[in-house]
This record gives structure tokens, C-alpha cells and sequence, in this order.
């Protein structure tokens, strides 16, 4: 291969890579939920924990490491429609990018 195509297939690589990034931190913002005054990120082991706990009312550390009293029912629900959510449309928005565009040929 010359070196151009070389160099035109890695600037392409390199701006896809950058995109699913971007794309990663857009949704990421998407999974935010706010609580009785504490910011919480939806993730799965936030979503095990919650379903495991058997009281109502439970300690959550927040993002920024607060002890929050959440009411668990009630957070688990809020996390699991923002994890559903951004999961979903950054899924679809994946699978978008990924029939324009594919790895192989990049």
C-alpha cells in the first residue's frame, strides 16, 4: 500500500475512534440521576446493590462519595429508566454508526 492510503485509513480509524468516544461520554451524561440532594450514576452494580437490600431506607454513597439517605425503591426505579434508556439509544446509535461505517473497512 502507498503511504497516502496508509495514512488516509488511520486518519479515518483514528476520527471513528474519537466519535464512539465522544459518543461514550454523551450517553455516560445520560445516566446521571439526581436524589434526595445526591447525584448518583446509574450502573449495574448500583441496580445489584438496591435489589438486594432489603430495607427501605439505605445509605448510597453519591458520585462525589456523600452518604445520601435514599429511599431504595424509589432510587432503584429512577436508575434503572436512566440505565434502559441511555442503554438503549447508545446501543441503537452504535449499531447506526456501525452500517455506515465498519472496522474492516477502515
Amino acid at each position: 500500500m502507498e503511504a497516502k492510503n496508509l495514512k488516509n485509513l488511520a486518519d479515518a480509524q483514528f476520527a471513528r475512534t474519537v466519535f464512539l468516544n465522544n459518543l461514550k461520554e454523551t450517553y455516560e451524561s445520560k445516566l446521571i440521576v439526581e436524589h434526595r440532594g445526591g447525584t448518583f450514576l446509574a450502573k449495574p452494580e448500583l441496580i445489584a446493590f438496591l435489589n438486594s437490600w432489603g430495607e427501605e431506607e439505605v445509605h448510597v454513597e453519591d458520585m462525589y462519595n456523600n452518604p445520601i439517605l435514599a429511599n431504595r425503591i424509589s432510587l432503584l426505579e429512577q436508575i434503572k429508566v436512566a440505565y434502559r434508556t441511555a442503554s438503549a439509544h447508545w446501543a441503537s446509535e452504535i449499531q447506526r454508526v456501525n452500517s455506515i461505517q465498519r472496522t474492516t473497512d477502515v
